[in-house]
């Protein structure tokens, strides 16, 4: 009875599976690694709500709110998110923030009489 080979066949067969699913690994590290190359090349173009508020130094609940009104050229929503092209930023009409100016007639908008 030769116990060596019983004990050597499941050790190299299991080798061989290790070996193949190293190689496949590697194979998808190859394609995955390919597919985020060739989608980071189309989303550098791109920025989402968070990252466009980071840039013009307000909320992002303020940027959603400009997409929203359509203050933001270009901005599409996909799903919740806001998808917002980098061109963009420069060309975004801000709307006027707070209290609008007073009346130069001194009566702070009251009729007179």
């Amino acid at each position: 009875m030769n116990t060596g080979l019983y004990v050597c066949e499941p050790i190299c067969s299991l080798q061989k599976v290790l070996t193949r699913v190293r190689t496949l690994c590697l194979l998808l590290h190859k394609v995955l690694t390919g597919v985020k190359t060739k989608l980071g090349k189309k989303m550098n173009k791109f920025l989402n709500a968070t990252e466009a508020a980071f840039l013009l130094g307000v909320s992002k609940t303020t940027v959603a709110d400009w997409c929203q009104r359509g203050f933001v050229p270009g901005a599409e929503k996909v799903g919740t998110i806001w998808i917002i092209p980098k061109d963009s930023l420069g060309k975004i009409d801000r709307p006027q923030m707070g209290r609008p100016p007073k009346e130069e007639n001194g009566n702070n908008g009251r009729e007179e009489g």
